[in-house]
């Protein structure tokens, strides 16, 4: 009886493809995510971004972040907007492997509707870093690049800086350039306009 016990125990558990007791993640589309959204399961205000499958909600904007997006809002419409481009304000770009981005700006070839917003026909996003920083540089940003957007700039709220990225190559960025006061920022798809870190918002207690 014993060595029947033993050997019962020393029998091959059930494989993973048996589909029993088996655990996996689920990935969400952003068709689900709307639908999660519509059934206020975020809550009103909160934002949320899909990455590889995985919902991301993000901080709470403030003063300073809305600020900064209100002035580079206003020279893209007045700078970019004339000729002929579509400028968009926290609208989701879709990547190719089903994630969205929100950024706070983004510009496209005119013409562009909400189908059109993909990363690959991007000519210029913007992301307003205040507290997220670190994961617009190192999760957005690679992820822009490897779906070949134009161009990126990373607005430091508090340094009043632009990292512009550009030339993506392979989930990179081959060319990043700090813009800082007493330097100005011109877009590729904007050349003729130039943008002073100077005319962003002072930092202040909040």
């Amino acid at each position: 009886m014993l060595a029947r016990a033993m050997a019962d125990d020393a029998s091959p558990a059930p494989s993973a493809s048996a589909g029993r007791g088996t655990v996996s993640p689920h990935h969400f589309s952003w068709d689900e995510v709307l639908r999660l959204a519509a059934a206020n399961i975020f809550g009103e205000t909160t934002r949320v971004e899909l990455i590889a499958g995985e919902i991301f909600t993000m901080p709470e904007e403030g003063f300073l972040h809305v600020d900064v997006v209100h002035v580079l809002q206003n020279w893209l419409f007045a700078h970019v907007a004339p000729l002929g481009l579509s400028v968009f304000i926290r609208e989701p770009v879709h990547l190719a492997d089903g994630s969205a981005l929100i950024p706070d700006l983004c510009v496209f070839p005119g013409g562009t509707d909400a189908r059109g917003m993909l990363a690959a026909r991007a000519l210029l996003i913007v992301e307003v870093s205040d507290t997220t920083l670190k994961h617009d540089r190192d999760v957005k940003a690679p992820r822009y690049a490897n779906d070949g957007a134009q161009e990126l700039w990373i607005v430091g709220a508090r340094a009043r800086a632009i990292s512009v990225h550009r030339a993506p190559l392979e989930g990179a960025w081959t060319f990043v350039d700090r813009v800082v006061t007493g330097r100005t920022a011109s877009p590729l798809c904007a050349p003729g306009a130039s943008f002073d870190p100077a005319t962003l918002p002072e930092s202040s207690a909040e």
